[in-house]
């Protein structure tokens, strides 16, 4: 007789830990991306590594939706949740056109800005689907606030780079 509750509870944590796996590996090619010197492309970079992500997490829950469609997702939760971080990470991203400062600046900043976006949808998306949740069932309000925590917890964890950016757009503002 096997003890169903049990089984349940143990193919959950799996799926958890596996799904932590997914999103530890897109952190660290988000934080690649953010590396890309080239403006904006960086981003477009981004928004496809967690859209590839968000998949595969999915595939971990037995999920399934159009890249499309989880593209959208993203985009709502990241701009709703976050249009001041998300301004400023586009501004950081085109500052790499600026030669000197403005390159430092891209390239300092949007790395750690990527890598905590990627984690923060990840996250979100795996607390979801644990819930018994699936991609037409996410309230993106609460997937807002909750992006923005979990942001500001994965700076914190990580030692945040970006607290210096304030002082170098800053920088780049008195230059241009």
């Amino acid at each position: 007789m096997t003890n169903t509750v049990d089984d349940a509870s143990t193919a959950s944590v799996s799926y958890k830990a596996l799904s932590q796996n997914i999103v530890s590996k897109y952190v660290k090619w988000s934080f690649g991306a953010g590396l890309i010197p080239a403006p904006l492309v960086d981003l477009v970079a981004v928004t496809a590594i967690q859209v590839k992500m968000i998949s595969e997490i999915g595939e971990v829950y037995g999920k399934s939706f159009s890249e499309n469609g989880i593209r959208a997702i993203v985009t709502s939760v990241l701009g709703g949740a976050l249009p001041h971080t998300l301004k400023t990470q586009a501004k950081r991203s085109v500052f790499k056109l600026i030669p000197g400062l403005g390159t430092v600046v891209g390239l300092a900043v949007m790395p750690a800005l990527s890598a905590a976006s990627t984690y923060a949808v990840g996250n979100i998306f795996i607390k979801h689907f644990e819930s018994g949740g699936d991609f037409l069932s996410l309230n993106i309000d609460e997937a807002k606030e909750e992006a923005e925590t979990l942001i500001n917890k994965y700076h914190n964890k990580k030692g945040n780079t970006a607290d210096a950016a304030p002082a170098a757009d800053a920088k780049v503002a008195k230059a241009g």
